[in-house]
Formats: C-alpha cells, sequence, structure tokens
C-alpha cells in the first residue's frame, strides 16, 4: 500500500459526501488509535480499514455519529490480538517532552479497556454515559474502570519517579498529554480517500506492515519538523506517480544518491564547524549534529532495511525533501534562525506572539548547545583565545572573564544577535538574554537555593504575563515556561518528601524566613506567587506551625499553557450517590461501625457523609464524626440535627473532589460543586481510620 499515492476519485455521487465523512471523523479514529498503544506506522491504513466500512452507504454517512465511529475503531481493536495487546515502543518517539513520554508509556502498560476509556475520559472528554455505549459496560463500571485506571498509572508513575502524583497533578499532566497528541499529524484525507477506494486489504496484512521510521530532531521541534515533512511527501504529484508506477517489486536507493548524500553532509559539516570555529569532534557531540547524523546513518543503511516495497518507495520519491532538511540542520543556530523565518507561515505576522514563540524556541535550542561547547573551550588553555572570542561574538554571544568564577561566561546576546532577532516581539527578545536553567525541579528537589527561588519565581511571572496573551494552541516556549514554574512554586510551597519544609513537626526557620520577607515586600494580588505563599501562611499559622509531614495540594496559576481545558467531567460524582458507592453506604448503613469505614479514603469519607446528610441519616452521620470535647450522645446528636438535615437536603453534582493537603494527622477535602460553591471539610486520623472531625459550633460542617 502506497501511503502517499495520489489518486483520481472515480466520479461517484458519494465521492463528497465520503469526503466530508472522512474530514469529519478521521482525527478522532487517527487520534484514538495512537492513545491506545498503535504505533504511528501502522495508524493510517487500520483507520482506512475502520472507514471502508462506511463508502458504499450513502445513508449511513448522513446518520453516523462519533458514538459510532469510536465504537467501531474499538471493536476494530478488540478483535484483533496482535493490536489489542499493542504496547507503544519507548524508540516510537512521536513526543517531545519527557513527561509526556513516561505517561503515554505508563498507559500502555494498562489493559486495553483501562487504555481506551481514559483516552475516552480524558483526551476525547466523553461522558461516561458515552464511554459506556462505545465500551459496551454499564456507567458505574466505566466509573471502575476509570478509578482503577487512574490508580494503576500513579502507581506506575510512582515506581519510576519515586513520587506519587496526587489526583490534581495527574489531571493536569493529562490535560497536557491530550494536546500534545492533537500536535502528532494526521494522515492526508485524501490519501486516506485513495486508499479506501482502492480496497484496503485484509486487517491481518495491515497489522504484520512496518514503516520506514523518520525521527526528527530533539527537544519540541519535532512535531514541527514532522509536520515539514509530511507536507512535503504531496509536492510533484505527478512525478511521484510516474515514479512509483515504475518501480520494481524490491526499489533500493541507488549508491549514486547516497554518495552524494554522504559526501554533501561531510562538507556542510565542515563548513558549520568553520563558521562555529569548533573542531570536527566539538560539532558532532552537538545535539542537532547528532540528530541529523544519526538520520544520515538510517539512509546509508536503507538498502539493506526489512521494509515493504511501498513504504520504501514512498522514502524515495521523497528522498530529495529529505535530505534538503538533513543538510539544513547542519546550520550555524543564525543561519537557521532565518531559514525557519522563512519557512513558517502558519503562525502569523513577523512580531507576533505566536510566530516569535515559535521562532525563539528554534534559535534557543541551538543557542544553548552551542553556548556550551564554547563555555568549556574557552576556560581550557590554548593559544588562539582571541580569535575564538571574536567567532563566537559572531555567531550571537557575548563574552567576559568573571574575576570571582575566575572563567569566561559566554551568553546570548551582541549586535550580532539583536540584528538577528528584531523581527521577533520584545518579550521573546528579552528572554533569549535570560539565563533560566531549565529544569528548577530534578529528581523532586529544586535546583535552585530555597531563598534564590522567589526571584527566579517573579522573574519567570513578569514574562509569563507579557507572553500569556498568544492565541495559538501550541506555544512551546510559554509552555515550557508554564510548567517549569509551576513545578517550582509547588515545591517551593509544599516541600516534597526529599526536601521537607517541616523539621520536627515545625516549619523550618528558614523557609518561615523566606515566606515572612515576601509578605512584608510584596503585595500577595500583585504576583500569583506571593499570593500562594500568604495563602499557606496563613493556613499553617492557624495550627501555630505544627503541621508535619508533605503536603499533597498543587497550586493553580492562570500561567498554564494555552492550551489547557478542565475536563468537563472531572469525577463524575453526584449527590445522592450511585452505583457502587451508593451500595457500599447501604452496606455501612446497615451497622454504623468503624470496622465499615476504616478503608475508606479521605474522598469517600467526605462522599460517605455528604450523602448522609442529603438523605437525612443522622446515625451514620454520627459514625463518620470524630471524637472531640463538646461531642454529644448519639441519640442526642439525632434530636438536636433532625430539623438542620430535613433543610440541607438537595441534589448537587460535584465537578471536582480532591484532597488539598494531607498529614499523618489527617486531611483536608475540598469540594468544588456543578453550581459554582465550594466546600472545605477537615479530616482527622482518629481509631482505626479518617473521620470528619466534629465541630460544635458547627455539626453539620
Amino acid at each position: 500500500m502506497e501511503i502517499n499515492k495520489p489518486v483520481t476519485l472515480p466520479p461517484d455521487e458519494n465521492d463528497h459526501r465520503f469526503e466530508k465523512f472522512i474530514e469529519q471523523h478521521l482525527h478522532k479514529i487517527t487520534q484514538f488509535l495512537i492513545q491506545t498503544g498503535i504505533e504511528r506506522d501502522r495508524v493510517a491504513p487500520i483507520a482506512c480499514a475502520i472507514l471502508d466500512k462506511y463508502k458504499h452507504d450513502s445513508a449511513y454517512l448522513s446518520r453516523t455519529s462519533s458514538l459510532d465511529i469510536y465504537r467501531k475503531t474499538y471493536l476494530f481493536l478488540q478483535n484483533e490480538t496482535a493490536i489489542s495487546e499493542s504496547k507503544s515502543k519507548a524508540k516510537d518517539r512521536f513526543l517531545s517532552l519527557q513527561e509526556d513520554i513516561e505517561l503515554h508509556e505508563a498507559i500502555q502498560q494498562l489493559s486495553l479497556k483501562e487504555r481506551a476509556v481514559l483516552a475516552l475520559s480524558f483526551f476525547h472528554l466523553q461522558k461516561n454515559d458515552s464511554i459506556s455505549k462505545i465500551i459496551q459496560e454499564e456507567p458505574e463500571e466505566i466509573l471502575l474502570i476509570q478509578k482503577h485506571g487512574i490508580r494503576s498509572l500513579k502507581e506506575l508513575l510512582a515506581e519510576k519517579d519515586q513520587f506519587e502524583l496526587s489526583d490534581d497533578q495527574l489531571l493536569t499532566s493529562l490535560e497536557f498529554l491530550r494536546k500534545s497528541y492533537a500536535s502528532v499529524p494526521k494522515p492526508s484525507v485524501r490519501t486516506v480517500i485513495g486508499q479506501v477506494r482502492e480496497q484496503v486489504p485484509q486487517n491481518e496484512s495491515l497489522i504484520k506492515k512496518k514503516r520506514f521510521r523518520w525521527t526528527g530532531i530533539a527537544g519540541t521541534l519535532i512535531v514541527f519538523l514532522i509536520v515539514l515533512i509530511y507536507s512535503f511527501s504531496f509536492i510533484n504529484e505527478k512525478e511521484s506517480t510516474e515514479s512509483s508506477s515504475n518501480a520494481g517489486s524490491s526499489p533500493e536507493l541507488s549508491e549514486e544518491k547516497l554518495n552524494e548524500l554522504t559526501i554533501e553532509f561531510d562538507e556542510k559539516l565542515a563548513l558549520l564547524s568553520s563558521a562555529l570555529g569548533l573542531t570536527d569532534e566539538e560539532t558532532r557531540s552537538l545535539e542537532f549534529v547528532k540528530q541529523a547524523e544519526s538520520q544520515l546513518v538510517h539512509f546509508q543503511s536503507f538498502n539493506q532495511m526489512d521494509e515493504s516495497p511501498e513504504n520504501k518507495q514512498e522514502v524515495i520519491e521523497n528522498f530529495d525533501e529529505y535530505k534538503k532538511h538533513i543538510l539544513l540542520e547542519l546550520s550555524t543556530p543564525l543561519e537557521m534562525f532565518f531559514s525557519y523565518a522563512e519557512l513558517v507561515t502558519e503562525y502569523g505576522e513577523d512580531g507576533s506572539l505566536e510566530k516569535s514563540d515559535f521562532l525563539t524556541q528554534v534559535l534557543h535550542y541551538r543557542l544553548t548547545e552551542v553556548q556550551r561547547i564554547y563555555t568549556e573551550k574557552l576556560n581550557h588553555k590554548q593559544d588562539n583565545t582571541g580569535d575564538l572570542i571574536g567567532l563566537i561574538r559572531e555567531n550571537g554571544f557575548e563574552v567576559h572573564y568573571d574575576n570571582q568564577q575566575s572563567a569566561y561566561v559566554v551568553q546570548p546576546g551582541g549586535d550580532v544577535l539583536e540584528e538577528t532577532i528584531a523581527s521577533l516581539h520584545p518579550v521573546y527578545r528579552e528572554y533569549l538574554h535570560t539565563a533560566f536553567s531549565f529544569p528548577y525541579v530534578e529528581n523532586n528537589k529544586m535546583t535552585v537555593p530555597y531563598e534564590e527561588v522567589p526571584l527566579t519565581l517573579l522573574k519567570m511571572e513578569d514574562f509569563l504575563k507579557d507572553m500569556s496573551a498568544g492565541e495559538v494552541e501550541r506555544m512551546m516556549v510559554y509552555d515550557q515556561l508554564a510548567m517549569e514554574y509551576s513545578q517550582l512554586l509547588n515545591h517551593f510551597i509544599f516541600g516534597s518528601s526529599s526536601e521537607p519544609l517541616f523539621d520536627n513537626g515545625r516549619l523550618k526557620k528558614e523557609v518561615k524566613t523566606v515566606w515572612e520577607k515576601i509578605m512584608d515586600e510584596r503585595n500577595p494580588q500583585e504576583y500569583q506567587f506571593a499570593g500562594a505563599v500568604y495563602d499557606q501562611y496563613n493556613l499553617l499559622a492557624q495550627k501555630d506551625f505544627k503541621q508535619a509531614g508533605t503536603v499533597t495540594k498543587q497550586v493553580t496559576t492562570s500561567y498554564t499553557p494555552q492550551w489547557f481545558e478542565q475536563s468537563e467531567e472531572v469525577s463524575g460524582f453526584a449527590i445522592p450517590l450511585e452505583g457502587e458507592l451508593s451500595e457500599r453506604f447501604t452496606e455501612f448503613q446497615q451497622d454504623n461501625s468503624e470496622e465499615t469505614t476504616k478503608d475508606l479514603t479521605a474522598t469517600e469519607v467526605v462522599l460517605f457523609y455528604l450523602h448522609a446528610v442529603f438523605i437525612g441519616d443522622a446515625n451514620a452521620i454520627y459514625t463518620l464524626m470524630s471524637e472531640e470535647p463538646g461531642l454529644p450522645s448519639r441519640d442526642d446528636f439525632v434530636k438536636e440535627t433532625s430539623e438542620a438535615l430535613r433543610s440541607s437536603q438537595q441534589n448537587s453534582t460535584i465537578t471536582d473532589i480532591f484532597v488539598e493537603s494531607s498529614t499523618p494527622e489527617g486531611s483536608i477535602v475540598r469540594i468544588l460543586f456543578e453550581n459554582g460553591g465550594t466546600r472545605t471539610i477537615e479530616l482527622v486520623e482518629q481509631g482505626n481510620g479518617l473521620k470528619i472531625k466534629f465541630d460544635e459550633k458547627n455539626p453539620l460542617q
């Protein structure tokens, strides 16, 4: 099957309707396949096999819903053993951020049903009633699958990172991953139409196919390069068709073309070394050169690869464009900036936030690599230091000697760089001159001294304020800065298991000193990080700083990636309870003993409590209450609360419920309701489990 072979469609009255049908549903299918573990080289043919079922039924085209598309895709996965057991391999790296890659790989370790339910819930934002129709399970069972899948994900990630995410943190990570999936290019609509029209081979042969792998440059630019490669594959369709028709059963790249590529690669590499003032070995150590070199190696062994003739033919037809991009990688950072500035058209005008963000990422990635080599090279004694400094300045850097460190310092800057980036938005020009040393949180520890964190957060927040007016989905510099800011802020305020803020149950002196300094000098309303510190300080002050352990709450700021959206269905709980939780509550009601509550989580205790209030069961409420001074007898409690309970009965839907903080002594649970209301309930560890803390002034919290 030729993935990119151009096809002339037959004059069928259903053509236009079928094309619109594919345009509407192709992205859903390809996304669902990738998210459930299908490798990208098999996505297009599998999508064709699914869509093939619709091509002859014009009435079916008009009445088919998204649910039907998801259902047929899931059935396809379910009925094919080789696919349903697929685990997307690490080498199929179509995601650029390490956090996305780890989460994707963890999801692929779940069962097919769990992968499908989580994908539909978090990446396609389907409600449980809809998912139950797709998966053919009861809504209550879907909820259980979700909960088990989430719990398994947290355990898998904790095994790798030695740090368990809170539900809130995992939700945020899933939202990030959802939009990263959306950036993965889908097959061309016309390509898929052509394949379907040509009578797609049987599914078994599709499963066995394996395509030539094209890996883009490192870092977050990988997605952009793949898009370019996809687009270039449609250039000169007429010539491609002729080449394809003349191809043999086992096409090969000519030795002449391979030799030309190798020679031109070496020549371009030598020019790059000369332009940067580096040795061949130093130049080859640059990450963007390594990526280009790995593609050269792929092509040099291309004829020996075990690939289908169709896939080999596709690569041969587009060889000149692949070659062009390999050689383009062997450019200095400033040369690459100008090349991309001309190529990029979908990011708006020069000076826009969107285009500036993209070009800054392109330039910053390379400048950082070259800066590293220059710093190492300058600080090793050599005779031609003066000549090298001249070249360094020509390539967009400033150089000065730091007497305190007894070392040369190399930073982006100077007249050459200023002229190059003159077309960027001012905030991005300033960003390129700012020395952010990411990552700021690594291995669950901050890489910044604690007393330096406030100024770092302040600097990051100033940039985020100015960058956040961008309107495109994917602003890579902004997204990375927002994630680094969020991680650093949360570690600064709440600490971690590796860096606790408490010592023997009291807030560490250095932590308290830094926090109080922030509140003295900053208006908490002006900077979000200062406001978050202020809130946490007041919360701890109410407990006289005797809270011990680590806190699992996560600060939510307005500085999140542009594409961050809250899922419509976060947890799906409603009061009164339904399904399995309702059944468990009924069991609890039968004897009202502590034995039935000892294994409940903090969230479940609160849900039981809210349900008991709704149905007016004062006995159940009393069992859930902690023993505190002022707690009346059970009979007196029932009498005293009966009237209040009658006025408390109203249905409510919970949009989110999470443990805001957790210590060995208890937890604080926050509930967000669909009507916009919020509620905070405190629990204490008592006896065999968690109890609602009894408050004599407010018995029903």
